[in-house]
């Protein structure tokens, strides 16, 4: 990476270097044909006239801005020189932003919308969704440890633990023992089911 920098950096230099003797050729030819000594004092008094001392005057001011970037800015030519990539950057991280905003947006709402606590009997009357309510892997895995601990407290402690989820509707929980886990679907009291990808949280 650093290297690629250097090589961007020399090749503006080189670029710089010569535009800047081109600009000094045309300072020196404009005044080397087209200004005479005797006449150099009346051609600087009226220079907007004369179109070749103008284009001299104007080559001249380019070779000083040349060598001055050349010789006091080459952090600003490195930087000018990845300025398409930086923006290319800029707009994947904004992109990514803009995707963790979404998820926290969705988190947000499975934790702060209420919750209503229903019968375990009821709930092999709902629908469930067909995507995971859950975005990340640590929200996985956080589920799967919470899930597998409440189904060691049920069949060793009887131990009943709530369980939030998501239906078709909203938000719901029931509060009951965990008898068996799979990899898709959790098994209550009765035989009854709900989908792993449906339930957002556990309290033990």
């Amino acid at each position: 990476m650093k290297e690629t920098k250097k090589i961007e950096i020399s090749r503006l230099n080189a670029l710089l270097i010569i535009i800047a003797t081109v600009a000094a050729c045309v300072v020196i030819v404009s005044i080397t044909l087209h200004i005479k000594l005797v006449e150099l004092e009346h051609d600087l008094e009226d220079f907007a006239s004369h179109h070749t001392f103008l284009a001299g005057f104007i080559s001249l001011i380019i070779m000083l801005t040349c060598i001055r970037l050349y010789n006091d800015t080459p952090s600003k030519i490195s930087s000018f020189n990845i300025f398409k990539k930086k923006t290319r950057n800029k707009r994947l991280l904004r992109k990514i932003e803009l995707a963790d905003e979404y998820k926290k947006q969705i988190r947000g709402d499975l934790g702060n919308e209420s919750s209503k606590l229903i019968e375990k009997e009821n709930v092999a009357s709902l629908n469930f969704p067909s995507e995971d309510v859950l975005l990340t892997n640590d929200e996985l895995n956080n589920r799967d440890h919470e899930l597998n601990a409440a189904l060691k407290l049920g069949n060793n402690y009887k131990h009943k633990v709530k369980i939030y989820f998501k239906d078709s509707i909203g938000n719901k929980h029931i509060e009951t023992t965990i008898w068996q886990l799979d990899k898709t679907n959790l098994t209550i009291k009765g035989g009854i089911t709900i989908p792993i990808r449906s339930v957002y949280k556990v309290e033990l």
